[in-house]
């Protein structure tokens, strides 16, 4: 596989892993049932693979050889790899929020 797919790959899980909590709430507020929590799993999922296709362009660079990208890349992708994590993290977070505030009100209702 080219090197470069990994980048592009992560590049659009990463968005992926940030869209789908966005789309389960909105989806949430028009639907009763929308399968909320398949949204989170799937946005997890998407981070984690985001995460290892970065890990795999690290390990390409080492067994290349090519320790100037490395240096170069390694800070600004660990960086940006926090940074997904508590983004997705915190949009999931408020997306189970969701879930069981709309689930206690449903049994409210009953």
């Amino acid at each position: 596989m080219d090197a470069t797919l990994w980048n592009v790959g992560s590049i659009f899980l990463a968005l992926a892993a940030w869209i789908f909590p966005v789309a389960g709430l909105f989806r949430s507020l028009k639907r009763k049932d929308s399968g909320e929590l398949l949204w989170a799993v799937a946005s997890f999922a998407a981070c984690g693979v985001s995460l290892c296709m970065q890990l795999y362009y690290q390990e390409h660079l080492v067994s290349i050889g090519d320790w100037s990208a490395l240096s170069d890349t390694a800070d600004t992708a660990a960086a940006l790899g926090r940074n997904m994590i508590l983004f997705t993290l915190a949009a999931n977070l408020l997306l189970i929020w969701r879930i069981f505030r709309k689930d206690k009100g449903d049994r409210r209702k009953a």
